[in-house]
């Protein structure tokens, strides 16, 4: 019964331990130390010990760094032990609408930009008549040149 008891005590000791890595880590939290933050959260997770509010919160300081990836990683993580954790749900639909449309436009070639701007000097129909006078004149040419 007192070796019971002894390691009561010993396992009881080691979760307020972590209890106040968790608090310390929620005060770098709060100063915006996120990088601290997460290295205090990821102690409490060397020694073993998990819930959803950690990997929660691990995930807030994540998306506060704009690491959206690793904060969607962490969101789930705290689904996967309280998957009804709607705080949870609601930030990771939060990061979907910060990572949507994120894709830049690809600079063009410098001769398509060419074309399309000779392109763009006339409409259609000023290309079609211009097109047609400019036929007309190389068939005259090239009548004239057989002729002679």
């Amino acid at each position: 019964m007192r070796y019971l008891t002894i390691i009561l005590l010993f396992i009881s000791s080691s979760c307020f331990g972590s209890d106040s890595i968790f608090s310390e880590a929620n005060k770098e939290y709060d100063k915006e130390n996120y990088k601290l933050a997460i290295d205090k959260y990821q102690d409490i997770i060397s020694d073993s010990l998990e819930s959803a509010e950690l990997y929660f919160n691990i995930g807030n300081c994540y998306y506060k760094l704009q690491d959206y990836a690793n904060s969607i990683f962490f969101y789930e993580k705290s689904l996967l032990i309280k998957n009804d954790f709607d705080d949870a749900l609601e930030n990771i639909e939060l990061v979907k609408i910060k990572i949507v449309d994120k894709s830049e436009k690809m600079p063009s070639l410098f001769y398509l930009d060419w074309l399309e701007s000779i392109k763009n000097i006339q409409n259609i129909e000023n290309w079609k008549t211009t097109s047609i006078i400019l036929i007309t004149i190389s068939l005259l040419f090239f009548l004239i040149s057989i002729t002679f």
